[in-house]
C-alpha cells in the first residue's frame, strides 16, 4: 500500500533524527519529510480513493486516512519549520570554544521553540480527534503515525520544559558537578555488568570536562555498602560459592542503575574522595564504551606499544590484557585508556566528533554497556526517557523479560561464555501473547584451552582445583510487567529456576556450574501483559558483544 509506504518513510526520517544517525541535517531531513507526506497525501486523494471514500462502511477508513495524510502534511510544510527556523538562529560555533561547551545560545531560542510546540501538539490534538480505522493494514498506520507524533511532542516538550531551563546547571555554571565512573569487566558478571575494576570520577565545571585519576578497586576494599536489602543478602550474599562482600567490586550486581547508584552514594561517603565532594550521579561503563570512544578520538598507543582501535579494544580490556600483562596491572588500563579518549575528546570537543559519539549511543544504552542515574530529578527524568538509566521490567505495553548472570567463581570465564535467546510466539488469537522461550548459555572454552590460560583467568588455585575454567552462574529471570512466567525446564545439566523476590519483584533464579565445553538451555513460557503493544523483547547482562543474540523463530502476522 503506497500510502502506508509514504507515511512510514517520513515516521522513519524523524525516527533517524531521534536516534541520533541524522541530527545534523536538518534541512535535507525536512525535506525528506515533506516529500514524503506530500506523496501519501497526493496519492489519498486521487480520483480512485476519493471515490472509495463515498461508500459505505469503507468509506469512513479512507476518509480517516485522507484526514491522517492532510494533519501530517500540515505538520511537515508548517510545524517542521518553525524548528528549523528557531535552530537557525543557533549560533553553533559559539558553544564550543576551547574545549567548553556552553549552552546558553541554544537557551536563548527557547521561545522560538516553544511556539513551535505548541503547533506539534495542535497537530497531536487534531490527530487524536481522528477515529481509528477499523481495516487492520489501515489501523496499524494510523497508530504508527500517532506513535510517532506523541514521541515528538514529549521529546520536544522536555527539551523546552526540562532540559533548556537546566542544561547551564547540569555544565557546572552553578557549581561543578561530580560524575563517579564506574568501570565494569563483563568477563566477570555482575547483574548490571561486571565486576567493577576500577573508580574514575568526571568533573563538569562551567562547560568543561575534567576527568580524574581511576583507581583501583583495592583502594576501596575495607568500605562496603550497609544498605544491601534482605533480599540481596539472601540471594548474593548468604548463597554461595561466592559470598559477595558487596564492596565497590559488587554494587553493579544490581540490574538497576537507581539501585547501583543507591550502594555506591553510600560506599562513596565512607571514602576519602567523598568526605569533602557531593556526588551528583554515577556513569557505568564497560570496554565497549571505551571501544566507541576509541573509534570516535582515533587509535591509542598504550605504554607498552599495544594499539587499540575501534574494533579490538573490548576484546583487549575484557581478554587479552589478562594473558598479556600481570593482573596487578590489568584495572588501571581501563582507566588509562578511558582518560586518553576523553582528553582527546574534550579538547577537540565540536559537532562532527559529538556526531561519530551519539551514533553508538542507542546501541550503547540498548545493550548496558553504559548506563547513568542522576541524584538530581530534572536531569534523571532526561536520562531516563533516554534510556540510559537502565531498569528490571516495567513496561507492560513494550514487554521485555530480564536475565541477569552473576559470577560465583572468581575468575575471568565470562568472556568466553556465550549466551543466546530463542523466541517463538505460541498463540495468535488471544488478547494477551504467549512466547516459548529458549535461553542457552555456552562455555565455549576447551579442554585443552584451559590449561594454557593464566590463573587470574582461569581461577585455578591449590585449594579448588576443581574450579579451574568453570563459569558458576547465579542466573535470575524477571517475568514482564503485568506478566509471568511458568513451565521452566533444563537441559544439559543445571537445576530448574526456583521462585524468589528481589527489588520488591517476584523473580526465578538458579545456580549452574558450566564445565569447559558444556551447554546448558533453559526452556520457558512467558505470558504477557494484555496491554502489550510490541514484541517480546529480552533485557540481559551485557556480554563483550556489542549486541546480544536474540532469535525469533515466530512470530504472529499483524495487520
Amino acid at each position: 500500500m503506497q500510502i502506508k509506504k509514504h507515511e512510514y518513510a517520513a515516521i522513519n526520517v524523524v525516527k533517524s533524527a531521534l536516534t541520533y544517525e541524522r541530527f545534523s541535517e536538518p534541512e535535507a531531513l525536512m525535506a525528506d519529510v515533506q516529500r514524503e507526506t506530500e506523496s501519501a497525501r497526493s496519492i489519498a486523494h486521487n480520483g480512485w480513493w476519493n471515490a472509495l471514500a463515498s461508500m459505505p462502511g469503507l468509506g469512513a477508513d479512507i476518509g480517516a486516512l485522507q484526514h491522517v495524510t492532510d494533519i501530517l502534511n500540515d505538520l511537515a510544510l508548517q510545524t517542521l519549520p518553525e524548528y528549523a527556523r528557531a535552530f537557525r538562529q543557533v549560533d553553533v560555533k559559539s558553544m564550543f570554544s576551547e574545549g567548553a561547551l556552553n549552552a546558553q545560545p541554544l537557551v536563548d531560542v527557547t521561545p522560538a521553540l516553544k511556539s513551535a510546540n505548541m503547533s506539534l501538539s495542535q497537530r497531536l490534538r487534531e490527530y487524536r480527534s481522528v477515529s481509528c480505522p477499523r481495516l487492520g493494514v489501515l489501523a496499524s498506520a494510523f497508530r504508527a503515525g500517532e506513535k510517532a507524533l506523541e514521541s515528538a511532542d514529549r521529546y520536544a516538550s522536555m527539551l523546552t520544559d526540562t532540559v533548556l531551563p537546566n542544561v547551564q546547571q547540569w555544565l557546572g555554571y552553578d557549581g561543578k558537578q561530580t560524575y563517579a565512573v564506574l568501570a565494569m569487566t563483563p568477563a566477570e558478571m555482575r547483574g548490571s555488568g561486571g565486576l567493577v575494576g576500577a573508580v574514575g570520577t568526571v568533573a563538569v565545571d562551567h562547560g568543561r570536562i575534567h576527568i580524574g585519576e581511576f583507581q583501583n578497586n583495592s583502594d576501596f576494599s575495607e568500605k562496603k555498602a550497609t544498605n544491601v536489602n534482605k533480599d540481596e543478602y539472601a540471594l548474593y550474599q548468604l548463597d554461595g560459592p561466592l559470598h559477595l562482600r558487596y564492596d565497590v567490586r559488587d554494587v553493579t550486581n544490581a540490574p538497576s542503575t537507581q539501585r547501583v547508584a543507591q550502594l555506591f552514594e553510600n560506599i562513596w561517603k565512607q571514602s576519602e574522595m567523598g568526605k569533602n565532594t557531593d556526588l551528583s550521579g554515577v556513569i557505568l561503563a564497560d570496554p565497549v564504551v571505551v571501544q566507541s570512544l576509541v573509534k570516535a578520538s582515533g587509535d591509542v598507543v598504550l605504554t607498552d606499544g599495544k594499539v587499540l582501535t575501534g574494533s579490538n579494544t573490548a576484546e583487549y580490556l575484557m581478554n587479552t590484557v589478562y594473558l598479556e600483562r600481570p593482573s596487578t596491572e590489568t584495572n588501571q588500563v581501563f582507566g588509562e585508556v578511558a582518560k586518553i579518549c576523553v582528553s582527546r575528546l574534550t579538547s577537540h570537543l565540536n559537532t562532527g566528533t559529538l556526531k561519530t559519539l551519539l551514533k553508538d549511543l542507542n546501541m550503547l544504552t540498548r545493550y548496558r554497556h553504559l548506563a547513568a542515574y542522576s541524584f538530581n530529578p530534572a536531569l534523571e527524568k532526561v536520562l531516563a526517557e533516554f534510556g540510559l538509566t537502565a531498569t528490571v521490567p516495567n513496561k507492560t505495553t513494550e514487554p521485555e523479560i530480564g536475565i541477569y548472570t552473576t559470577e560465583k567463581n572468581p575468575s575471568k570465564m565470562d568472556w568466553y561464555v556465550k549466551r543466546s535467546t530463542t523466541i517463538q510466539q505460541i498463540n495468535c488469537e488471544s488478547n494477551a501473547a504467549a512466547y516459548h522461550v529458549e535461553y542457552t548459555i555456552s562455555n565455549t572454552v576447551t579442554w585443552d584451552e584451559v590449561d594454557t590460560l593464566p590463573p587470574y583467568i582461569s581461577s585455578y588455585t591449590k585449594k579448588y582445583p576443581q574450579r579451574k575454567g568453570m563459569s558458576m552462574e547465579t542466573i535470575v529471570f524477571y517475568p514482564p510487567a503485568g506478566g509471568r512466567l511458568s513451565n521452566f525446564s533444563v537441559e544439559g545439566g543445571g537445576s530448574v529456576p526456583t521462585t524468589g523476590a528481589l527489588e520488591w519483584r517476584q523473580i526465578y533464579h538458579t545456580f549452574v556450574e558450566l564445565q569447559p565445553e558444556q551447554t546448558v538451555t533453559y526452556s520457558f513460557d512467558v505470558n504477557v501483559s494484555k496491554d502489550a503493544v510490541q514484541k517480546l523483547e529480552v533485557d540481559e547482562t551485557p556480554s563483550g558483544n556489542e549486541t546480544n543474540d536474540i532469535r525469533y523463530a515466530y512470530l504472529c502476522p499483524v495487520g
